[in-house]
């Protein structure tokens, strides 16, 4: 008779002790909290929020999500409730989980991106952001933060000064230049990357 071993995944990624690689992707997960009937939040080295924002948004008008042949199309606008309501609905719930919490923060200016980080910083149960510079469904698709290499720096910079979390920038695969844009975020203060948002499919 022979007894099974257990694996071990853990890893170390910027100073988080992860139990394994394997992360939910902002966005495609909520908070975390709709998809707990699925995936046991356990199972998982962390649990990517999707991108919270200063104020509610409403996102973009239905229909957001159209199914192909060769996967999505999706045009959902960063719509959430708000860092008031992630803070009193969805942090608690996430703290009793005890999981790793990795918060997507987002904003209309670096000002807003430090903001947000700052407000967020005192909170034990977020682990670590992830810096959204890259939706390319707001603001007519124009990624200011993503495509700039002097304005991605300088909104990393802001973000860095306002907590010692560890922070990983999320690029735009939309650009030529994506290692400039790598570049600077890491001379900003980035711990990391996540390659890469959404791809322009129309």
């Amino acid at each position: 008779m022979t007894t099974a071993t257990k694996t071990d995944l853990s890893v170390t990624l910027a100073g988080l002790e992860l139990k394994t690689p394997l992360m939910s992707a902002s966005g495609t997960f909520g908070h975390g909290l709709e998809m707990g009937n699925f995936v046991a939040p356990e199972t998982l080295g962390a649990w990517v929020s999707k991108t919270v924002t200063l104020l509610p948004r409403h996102g973009n008008p239905a229909p957001r999500i159209c199914e192909t042949e060769a996967g999505f199309l999706n045009s959902i606008g960063l719509e959430n409730r708000g860092v008031e309501d992630y803070e009193q609905k969805v942090l608690p719930t996430l703290k009793r989980a005890g999981v790793t919490v990795i918060t997507n923060i987002g904003g209309a200016t670096p000002e807003e991106f430090v903001e947000m980080a700052a407000r967020l910083d005192g909170y034990d149960e977020i682990h670590a952001f992830e810096v959204n510079l890259s939706c390319p469904n707001v603001q007519g698709g124009k990624l200011p933060f993503a495509t700039d290499p002097a304005t991605a720096e300088l909104t990393l910079r802001g973000v860095r000064e306002a907590t010692t979390k560890p922070l990983f920038a999320k690029l735009s695969p939309n650009l030529a230049g994506i290692g400039e844009i790598a570049k600077a975020v890491e001379a900003g203060g980035a711990d990391g990357i996540t390659a890469v948002n959404t791809l322009l499919g129309m």
